[in-house]
């Protein structure tokens, strides 16, 4: 009964205590809770300011955006005045370009193909001068070959002439060694008949002729040796042979000269056929040249033989064609040297021109970058203008506020007012079950 007792006693005494709790947790409660009007107007007070401080945020930022549009137009427009001077710099250079290139187009040294023609002209020309000394030394070798066999043929005329000369000399002597022969036979036969005379007999028959009757004998008149008469004749005979043998000999030398003659004629009909050939040729080549050139060739390609190979005139030809040849090489290089001055100033200019564009085009896109951001600008003073306009629009509002609830700060509030939730909130879960407990 004791035990009962005591345990009826502990439980009145834990009631009595939680009664006191839950007492204590109702009048904290009651001291929580918040006036449903203060909680609404904080809340609305504290979305004015959030409205308030994002207005002035707005308004910042367009103050921001303002200025940041008013430096970067300021720097475009120092870029504007840097690029224009930079283009006026480099439109007064190419100005000053242009006029030196014009002024070294005036100054031109030549026109390179006509050149180029001129020195295909003096090329032909050097081979028609090669070929115009090649034909005169060929005149001079047919000239000379002309005179050789002239010569040549005077030297065999003078032979053939001694030579008909000896033959003749020779057929004389022939001649006269036959004579003498004839005559000492004579003088034989005379004798031999007067011989034969001395034994005649009237009747009887004669030994040579058979007749009978000796009307007129054989005489002589001087005495006849007979032996040196024979020895005449044979000498005579011997002397006529050798004289005929003679005569052949010479005969042949003339049958040599005159096919010696008979040759070199012929030869120098050839020569003198070739002679025509190359003064032909020669005229030819001669009359192709210009007029102006033409006075440097002999006229009459007879007097080559006595000018000599060194005195040539087609050696002053080439002279004058390697001289005018000289004369075009340096005009070439004045040209090359006035193409390469040329081409750097053309260079320079289109160089100059494409940087002056580049230029332009900077300065285009700078222009256009500007009158971008003045139009951003004006539009951005509006938009500030307009968050001022609102912002001070949120200030008085929430000033009024401030002025009707006596807060300084009703987000602060809004936060007092959600902790003391979360503590009425948490006494209202130990007060549940403190009564469940009972």
């Amino acid at each position: 009964a004791e035990n009962k007792d005591r345990l009826i006693q502990q439980k009145k005494l834990g009631l009595a205590q939680t009664e006191k709790k839950l007492t204590e947790i109702r009048s904290e409660l009651n001291a929580l809770k918040v006036d449903p009007d203060y909680r609404q107007a904080m809340q609305s007070g504290a979305a004015l300011q959030k409205e308030l401080q994002a207005a002035e945020k707005e308004s910042g930022s367009c103050s921001v955006r303002r200025q940041q549009l008013q430096g970067r137009i300021a720097k475009l427009a120092d870029q504007e005045k840097g690029l224009y001077e930079q283009a006026e710099k480099a439109r007064q250079e190419l100005l000053l370009l242009a006029d030196k290139r014009d002024k070294l187009e005036q100054a031109n040294p030549g026109d390179r193909n006509e050149c180029m023609q001129k020195n295909r002209e003096l090329n032909e020309l050097q081979i028609l001068s090669i070929e115009l000394k090649r034909a005169i030394q060929d005149l001079i070798a047919f000239k000379e070959k002309e005179n050789e066999i002239i010569e040549f043929r005077k030297g065999i005329e003078n032979k053939r002439y001694e030579t008909a000369t000896r033959f003749k000399t020779a057929k004389e002597a022939a001649e006269a060694c036959k004579l003498l022969a004839a005559d000492r036979e004579k003088a034989m036969d005379q004798h031999t008949a007067y011989l034969l005379s001395k034994k005649l007999t009237e009747g009887a028959p004669c030994p040579v002729c058979g007749s009978l009757h000796h009307p007129q004998p054989a005489e002589i008149t001087g005495d006849t040796d007979i032996l040196t008469a024979e020895q005449e004749i044979a000498a005579a005979k011997e002397q006529f042979t050798n004289a005929e043998e003679g005569m052949r000999a010479i005969e042949r030398e003339l049958l040599i000269f005159e096919e010696q003659i008979r040759n070199k004629d012929a030869e120098l009909e050839q020569i003198q056929l070739g002679l025509i050939k190359a003064e032909g040729v020669y005229r030819d080549k001669a009359a192709i040249l210009p007029k102006d050139l033409q006075t440097l060739m002999l006229q009459d390609p007879q007097t080559l033989s006595h000018q000599g190979p060194q005195v040539l005139l087609p050696d002053k030809l080439q002279a004058c064609i390697m001289e005018e040849q000289g004369r075009i090489n340096d005009v070439l290089k004045a040209i090359d040297a006035w193409e390469k001055s040329l081409k750097a100033l053309q260079d320079q200019h289109g160089e100059k021109n494409e940087a002056l564009t580049e230029i332009s085009k900077k300065l285009g896109s700078v222009t256009a970058e500007r009158r971008v951001n003045e139009e951003n600008l004006s539009q951005a003073a509006k938009d500030e203008e307009e968050a001022l306009r609102k912002r001070n629009e949120k200030q008085e509002s929430f000033k009024q506020f401030l002025q009707i609830w006596t807060v300084k700060d009703p987000s602060e509030e809004l936060i007092q007012i959600a902790d003391k939730d979360r503590k009425s909130h948490s006494m209202s879960l130990k007060a549940d079950k403190l009564q469940q407990s009972q």
